[in-house]
């Protein structure tokens, strides 16, 4: 409905350029008609009429029975009185006046909206409204409206032509479906998305198929045009309108949300024809849809023949397939190859094809470099009796090679079986005489990064199902361990690294089975330290305890310049410095002195004047407050310092 008024709005926009003055006026004159609201005063009888033009007339469906009753609530009379009393203009007074709306000008083409949606007051939110209403095949729109009252013809005659469905019983959600009638052929259609299905030649008495299968669940019923719910059915019965002849001549829907009518061409309105090339086309194109469609349903008569003998034979087959371990007569097939067989294969359209291909192109991906069975491949293959074959390959007519398992292939997967378990038991024990806690003063030293690559690779050959010496980790990388397990424990000097943070304490028996497959310098439990790596690390923890305790001191006694380069004190000397020694130092100076006195690596730049001064020993700027730090908030180029502060 919301489609329908943007298509015809831009179909107008678009042809309102046009030179001929019938096709500017095509859409208004299709689709456009006239209502008008009219109020007539009860005292002096005049009438006051405002008219408004219509591209679909929105009719009421609560409480109504027929569409027909929705024309009689549009234009029936109501009274104005009391407060809502109408000013006559000829009266010059309010006065009791009737009020009603006239329908003046019916285009040919006739939208018919139903108001399908209201507001719940009592749950303040959207909701539809799911009552029937009987939708006539023919409408007679003469005592509706205001010229056509007296007419005796048929030129207020309409044809029901299409009704829109709001498919669902909420108002925020649902599915549209439509109701079509072929002008010419006079049957009518069904469109649901893609499915497109024939109703016949009535809409009142549509053919349905039946369907004994299908369950009569309410989920299923309210996709049902003709489902109304058990309280809607309870408080009004669905009626049926007939005619003298016991023909229905409306159609009852709780769905119908648009309607739309055709009126009866006279004698003299006859509707205009296509051009006959036109016409010719469009029979061309139905001509080659009905043989496509023709081919299709041979196509899928001998496709549905086809998967039937399929199917017996698949049955016959797996009846008799399965090959035990002592059976002799057996076939090795590709596993992929027997289940195209069984279920079928998809093309590169993505649709079943039953062709099925010699099993000999699949079967040499199974071989090894001997051209025998491979036994890597053992998840590829499949086993079935001989009997079951020859089933396939005479009604397929396919042969297939008897092969064997190579046995020189199979030796050495064997031996690699064996070499990778061996492997594992040896390691894993290793590494539980590696976890187990020595006794006191006795064992080696290990390095615990060697230790853990270790344990890596011993982890990761478990998970591991491959053979290869070689394994990766998560990310793709070989896991190397080095030979020497205390590499990482031994100085420039010979001895042992000082600090324990970084080696393991091993018992005796670990360490003589790490010795028969990798090496390193024995480090005993009593083994001590190297000297001179000891007392050079003390050394250096002591001279750096020094220069903490001067950087303490230092930033101690210049507590005024570290408010300063931490932005939190303005300039500590005299702006400018009236009396006193002082000197000028750069503020990005301070900022560095600073982070070193607060434990950074790197000392502060040596003070010079030569970029402060001239030639003639004298300062190249003018002291103003631009140069210096005038706030705690905007840093200068220099601050002054007192002499103490220096």
């Amino acid at each position: 409905q919301e489609f329908n008024k943007l298509l015809l709005n831009l179909m107008e926009s678009a042809l309102r350029d046009s030179p001929s003055s019938k096709v500017r006026r095509f859409i208004p004159d299709m689709f456009q008609g006239t209502t008008s609201n009219i109020t007539r005063c009860t005292v002096c009888g005049r009438e006051s009429k405002r008219s408004m033009k219509f591209y679909e007339l929105t009719l009421q469906v609560r409480g109504m029975g027929t569409l027909e009753d929705s024309l009689k609530e549009l234009c029936k009379v109501e009274m104005l009185s009391g407060q809502n009393q109408y000013l006559c203009s000829n009266c010059k007074r309010k006065t009791d006046a009737e009020r009603r709306t006239g329908i003046d000008c019916l285009p040919p083409v006739l939208n018919v909206q139903l108001i399908r949606f209201g507001y719940d007051l009592l749950n303040f939110r959207k909701k539809k409204l799911l009552d029937n209403i009987g939708v006539p095949v023919v409408l007679d729109m003469r005592e509706f409206t205001e010229d056509g009252k007296d007419e005796k013809d048929e030129k207020l005659v309409y044809d029901l032509a299409a009704i829109l469905h709001h498919q669902g019983t909420s108002a925020n959600v649902g599915h549209y479906t439509i109701d079509v009638r072929n002008e010419y052929e006079g049957d009518w259609w069904h469109f649901d998305d893609k499915k497109v299905k024939q109703i016949g030649p009535d809409i009142c008495n549509p053919i349905k198929k039946s369907n004994p299968g299908r369950s009569k669940s309410r989920k299923a019923d309210e996709k049902d045009e003709d489902y109304v719910p058990s309280e809607v059915k309870r408080k009004k019965p669905k009626q049926v309108h007939s005619s003298s002849e016991g023909k229905k001549t409306h159609r009852n829907s709780k769905n119908a949300y648009m309607l739309v009518y055709i009126k009866r061409a006279g004698p003299k309105e006859m509707r205009p024809q296509p051009p006959t090339s036109f016409v010719k086309k469009i029979e061309g194109i139905n001509k080659e849809y009905l043989n496509a469609c023709e081919k299709y349903d041979k196509d899928l008569s001998r496709l549905q023949e086809h998967v039937k003998g399929r199917r017996e034979l698949v049955t016959k087959v797996m009846e008799v397939a399965t090959a035990y371990p002592s059976e002799k007569e057996y076939v090795v097939l590709h596993r992929e190859w027997l289940e195209n067989f069984i279920s079928g294969t998809r093309n590169e359209d993505d649709k079943l094809a039953m062709e099925i291909h010699p099993p000999d192109e699949k079967q040499t991906e199974l071989l090894c470099i001997h051209s025998k069975l491979d036994p890597l491949k053992r998840n590829k293959m499949k086993r079935i009796k001989k009997h079951a074959w020859n089933l396939i390959g005479s009604n397929l007519d396919l042969k297939c090679k008897d092969l064997s398992v190579c046995q020189e292939c199979a030796m050495k997967h064997m031996g690699a079986i064996i070499r990778k378990k061996h492997w594992e038991k040896e390691f894993t024990n290793l590494y539980e005489l590696l976890q187990a806690k020595p006794k006191p003063q006795k064992g080696f030293w290990i390095s615990k990064t060697w230790l853990r690559h270790f344990r890596s690779l011993v982890q990761a050959r478990k998970k591991s199902s491959s053979l290869d010496e070689k394994v990766k980790d998560k990310d793709g990388f070989v896991i190397e361990i080095p030979d020497d397990v205390t590499k990482d424990l031994t100085c420039d000097h010979g001895g042992l690294i000082p600090g324990k943070k970084n080696r393991k304490l091993v018992s005796t028996d670990a360490w003589n089975s790490l010795m028969k497959k990798f090496k390193g310098r024995p480090y005993p439990a009593i083994q001590n330290d190297c000297e001179i790596c000891l007392k050079a690390k003390m050394d250096s923890k002591i001279s750096d305890q020094g220069q903490k305790r001067k950087r303490r001191r230092e930033e101690k006694k210049a507590q005024t310049l570290v408010r300063v380069g931490k932005g939190k004190a303005e300039n500590p000397g005299p702006f400018p410095p009236k009396r006193g020694v002082y000197y000028l130092i750069p503020h990005a100076w301070v900022i560095s002195w600073l982070d070193y006195v607060q434990g950074g690596t790197t000392k502060p730049s040596k003070l010079s004047s030569e970029d402060l001064l001239c030639q003639h020993k004298k300062l190249k700027f003018s002291i103003y407050p631009k140069h210096f730090r005038s706030n705690g908030t905007e840093p200068g180029e220099f601050v002054f310092v007192k002499s103490s502060e220096f």
